[in-house]
């Protein structure tokens, strides 16, 4: 499935199309930023850490937020680690292990990691156990949670509050971007659909993108301040 503004070729991306499909973001954010408001009001998140396997767009969207409402009185990190099912590779690990290492002292005492979607969880609380190990306490915020039966979801829930771990959601299906596009694709209608890999996006679409991005992140942080 192809992110319906390329339909005329990277080149020619039909903006306004782009505009509204990157919009679904906006109801999944105001949602986690609800439920993670109280602890946004005490500062309590030192960092953020986006799952950079197809979560950037995401990621950035909430970064820029929570900083308009820490504002000066704290400057929030935000750093990117592919997760995923490369978590499963031994080989991969290593090198999450590497970079975390290399960026301990920058995440402070908690970091909020943002992914785009969990279903299992189990990649995320790969993540969470190596952060652990450092020390350093997490919160998880996804966007979409697959789920049939709230059964399912109970059970993701119950992996997490055993690690001492918040787990805020989405409930349902917003858009789904990829990190090769910092949030060009989406595929909405398909949650299974597969992040297209071979386009080449010009720098002048990524810049409207980002705008995009920026745009939202101050409407929506104006209602939280």
């Amino acid at each position: 499935m192809q992110f319906k503004a390329f339909e005329r070729g990277a080149d020619n991306v039909d903006k306004n199309l782009l505009a509204v499909e990157l919009s679904f973001l906006e109801k999944p954010a105001r949602h986690i930023l609800e439920q993670i408001k109280e602890k946004l009001d005490d500062r309590e998140y030192d960092s953020i850490i986006g799952d950079d396997a197809s979560a950037r767009a995401h990621t950035i969207l909430l970064a820029k937020i929570i900083q308009q409402m820490y504002g000066e009185d704290k400057k929030i990190e935000t750093h990117f680690i592919q997760s995923g099912r490369l978590m499963r590779e031994p080989e991969h690990l290593q090198e999450v292990q590497k970079r975390l290492m290399g960026i301990k002292n920058k995440l402070g005492k908690k970091t909020l990691i943002i992914t785009e979607e969990i279903f299992t969880g189990n990649s995320i609380l790969s993540l969470v156990a190596m952060l652990k190990n450092l020390g350093i306490d997490t919160d998880v915020a996804t966007f979409n949670t697959l789920h049939d039966h709230p059964d399912d979801t109970a059970e993701v829930h119950d992996k997490f509050k055993e690690k001492g771990v918040n787990l805020y959601e989405h409930q349902g299906i917003s858009a789904r971007l990829s990190s090769e596009f910092s949030g060009l694709w989406s595929a909405t209608q398909n949650p299974f659909a597969v992040a297209l890999v071979d386009h080449r996006i010009d720098k002048n679409t990524l810049q409207y993108t980002r705008d995009i991005i920026n745009d939202l992140a101050n409407k929506i942080a104006t209602d939280f301040k």
